[in-house]
């Protein structure tokens, strides 16, 4: 009975997951999504297994000084991999200065002086 319902459950989940894949890539860049979402799914499957194995109750200084670190490391090379576009033009509109507040498109506009 056990063997059915793991088997249904993993058909449905993977049925998720490469639908929420198949989603990302044609909403993002394939050399940034797929590695975002493999690493996500190795550190949830780690952090999950830690917890149900009871793993981290045995952990000293020393392995969450290197698990955290690994998880650190992953993350910056995540950074690095993101399109770089993406980053300078984050960048750039941060500095700007704002000089028109924003419109409300539903809500009627009053004409100015000049047209504009």
């Amino acid at each position: 009975y056990f063997i059915w319902v793991t088997v249904v459950a993993w058909l449905i989940l993977v049925t998720i997951w490469l639908k929420r894949m198949g989603t990302a890539l044609k909403m993002f860049d394939p050399l940034f999504i797929i590695p975002l979402l493999q690493v996500n799914f190795i550190i949830l499957a780690i952090i999950s297994g830690g917890i149900f194995f009871q793993e981290f109750q045995q952990y000293e200084l020393f392995n969450w000084v290197g698990f955290v670190s690994g998880v650190v490391t992953v993350c910056i090379g995540l950074y690095l991999l993101s399109p770089r576009s993406a980053r300078r033009a984050k960048r750039i509109t941060q500095n700007l200065p704002v000089l028109v507040s924003p419109i409300d498109p539903h809500t009627p506009q009053q004409p100015t002086r000049g047209g504009v």
